[in-house]
């Protein structure tokens, strides 16, 4: 109905008056399953044809069976690290082979070694979340899995800012005030930057 109100006057004042037929009403006090009854047959048939609709489903069909753009990007990555490491692997199976000290049976099972670490994908790692009030309770996941909570969160936060302090603290005095004055400078552009945009922003407005 859409795609017919954008390309005809007439068809859109068709379709303005064809909500005013003899099936509109505004009983009221009427039995539930009257309505009910009412609502599935007493009304005009909608002006589209069978093969529109099908037309229409097949290309949401399509839509839907596009795959989005971040899950395209990361199996393209996941496909580029896998090439990558069976080229890795082939290198290294031509050094065994042009090695003239090792025996045959030897080079066989370091090959072997070599494109199975190559083929070996790394396991899927489940994260279990358990709050501080279900700590061992539930169901234990299947295959590999973590058990996370907001304490681990705070930790590693805790962790990070600590050995931040601990470098800080063995850099020489010459780099603390080396990097305090990058920091200086930065937090300088980031303020110029800000105030380019307003004045900006006011000019275009003015």
């Amino acid at each position: 109905m859409g795609e017919q109100l954008i390309y005809s006057t007439k068809t859109r004042r068709d379709l303005e008056e064809f909500g005013w037929h003899r099936f509109t009403n505004n009983d009221e006090g009427l039995p539930d399953w009257f309505v009910d009854d009412e609502k599935r047959h007493y009304r005009k048939q909608l002006p589209v044809t069978k093969a529109q609709m099908d037309e229409y489903r097949q290309r949401q069909r399509e839509f839907n069976a596009r795959p989005i753009k971040k899950v395209a990007e990361a199996k393209m990555r996941k496909r580029k690290k896998e090439m990558s490491k069976l080229r890795l692997a082939k290198k290294r199976a031509q050094r065994i082979v042009d090695d003239p000290e090792m025996e045959q049976h030897e080079k066989v099972r370091e090959m072997k070694k070599v494109y199975q670490k190559a083929a070996t994908k790394k396991p899927d790692v489940s994260y279990k979340v358990i709050s501080k009030g279900k700590r061992g309770t539930g169901a234990r996941p299947k295959g590999p899995f973590k058990v996370v909570d907001k304490r681990l969160k705070k930790d590693n936060r805790k962790d990070k800012e600590e050995t931040r302090k601990s470098l800080w603290k063995k850099k020489s005095p010459e780099a603390k005030r080396a990097a305090m004055e990058k920091n200086k400078r930065s937090r300088t552009g980031r303020k110029a930057d800000k105030r380019t945009k307003r004045r900006a922003k006011r000019g275009k407005t003015n």
